[in-house]
C-alpha cells in the first residue's frame, strides 16, 4: 500500500490501494471527490430591496453623488488619552450622516444584487472569462463601499471594547473581535428600516462580546480543572507497518464535516482570518498578515497566533472525526 501523500498545495490526496476488486476510473473518483467552488462563484448575499428592480435603478443608485454634509461638523475629534496611539488614525475619519449611510448601504447592496444576477447567468463548468471579470469588478466595487462604511464606524468598536475590558478580556482582543462583528453587521444591516446603523452595530458587537466572554470563562475553568484521560480517543492499530490509506468516500465525508463544523469550532475572528489567509473569499486572493492586522486593529504577530490557534482547532476536529469513523466503521480504511 502507498501512504497518503501531500501535493504541492499541502492538501491530502486520497490514494486507492490495489486490490482484486475492479479498478475505479478517474472519472468515478472525480465524482466522489469534494467539489471546490470557485471563490467568485460562491453565493452572493445581499439585502434585497424593491427599488433594485425598478427601471433605471442603476443610473439612480450608481451615478448619484454621495450626499454632502449640511453642517460644518466633520465628525472628527482628537484621540482620547487612554486610547493607544496606533488607533489614533480612526479619529481622523469623519462619521457618516444618516443620508450618507443610506446612500452607501443602498449602493453596496445594489452592486451585490447585480453580481448575484450575473452569477446566475454564468455556466458552472464552462464560465465565460468576460462574465467572470465583470463579476469580480462588481464584487470589488461592493467591497470598497463596505470598507468605507466599516472604516467610518471603527470608533464605535473602540468605545464598546473599553467598557468590556477586564483581566480575561484584553482591549486589543476585544477590538479585533469587535471589528469582525462590525463587518458582519455591515453585511446584514437593512437600510430601508429607517434606523441608524450605529444602533444595529452596537447590539451586534455587544452580543459578540458576551459570547466571547462566556467562552473564555469556560476555557479558563477547563484549564484549571484539567482534562481526564478518557477524553482521548485511541485509534485502532494498523495491521501492517505501512500507513493506512483513506477511502475516497471517507475522505469526502471527513472534508465536509470539518468544513461544516468550522462555524461551531471557530469564533468570528478566527474564521475571518482563515478565510482571508487561504483565499476562500470571492476574489480568491490570499491576504497577508500585515493587511489583516490593519483590518482588525491588532499587531501582525497576534494575527499569526490566532491563525495557528484556528488551524490547531480544525486539525483536532479532523482527527476526532476520523477516529470516530474508524471506530464505528473500520472498512472506511482500505
Amino acid at each position: 500500500m502507498k501512504s497518503v501523500k501531500k501535493t504541492s498545495d499541502s492538501r491530502p490526496s486520497a490514494r486507492i490501494a490495489m486490490h482484486s476488486e475492479p479498478a475505479i476510473s478517474a472519472s468515478d473518483r472525480a465524482k466522489k471527490s469534494p467539489k471546490l467552488i470557485r471563490p467568485e462563484m460562491q453565493p452572493v448575499s445581499f439585502i434585497d430591496n424593491p427599488e433594485f428592480k425598478r427601471k433605471n435603478a442603476g443610473q439612480k443608485i450608481l451615478e448619484a453623488p454621495c450626499p454632502e454634509r449640511t453642517s460644518g461638523r466633520l465628525g472628527t475629534r482628537k484621540r482620547p488619552k487612554e486610547i493607544p496611539a496606533y488607533l489614533g488614525s480612526l479619529y481622523e475619519i469623519p462619521l457618516l450622516t444618516a443620508e450618507q449611510e443610506v446612500y452607501l448601504f443602498r449602493k453596496m447592496n445594489y452592486l451585490k444584487y447585480l453580481a448575484s444576477q450575473l452569477q446566475q447567468s454564468i455556466h458552472p463548468t464552462r464560465p465565460s472569462a468576460k462574465k467572470l471579470e465583470e463579476l469580480r469588478q462588481l464584487l470589488d466595487q461592493a467591497d470598497r463601499v463596505r470598507n468605507e462604511i466599516t472604516q467610518a464606524n471603527l470608533r464605535l468598536v473602540v468605545s464598546i471594547s473599553r467598557r468590556f475590558t477586564d483581566p480575561l478580556n484584553s482591549f486589543d482582543d476585544l477590538v479585533g473581535e469587535g471589528n469582525i462583528s462590525l463587518m458582519y453587521a455591515v453585511e446584514k444591516f437593512d437600510y430601508s428600516k429607517g434606523f441608524r446603523f450605529s444602533t444595529y452595530a452596537t447590539h451586534a458587537i455587544q452580543r459578540s462580546f458576551y459570547r466571547s466572554i462566556n467562552r473564555r470563562q469556560k476555557e479558563n475553568q477547563r484549564f484549571y480543572l484539567g482534562a481526564s484521560d478518557d477524553q482521548f480517543v485511541q485509534l485502532p492499530a494498523s495491521s501492517s507497518d505501512e500507513e493506512q490509506v483513506i477511502n475516497p468516500d471517507a475522505f469526502e465525508n471527513l472534508y465536509r464535516r470539518v468544513i461544516n463544523e468550522m462555524g461551531q469550532l471557530l469564533d468570528d475572528r478566527e474564521r475571518f482570518i482563515l478565510m482571508a489567509r487561504f483565499g476562500l473569499e470571492h476574489d480568491g486572493q490570499e491576504q497577508t498578515l500585515k493587511l489583516l492586522a490593519e483590518q482588525l486593529g491588532i499587531c501582525k504577530e497576534r494575527v499569526r497566533q490566532l491563525q495557528n490557534r484556528a488551524l490547531v482547532k480544525l486539525q483536532d476536529a479532523a482527527q476526532s472525526i476520523m477516529a470516530a469513523n474508524l471506530l464505528d466503521n473500520p472498512t472506511l480504511v482500505i
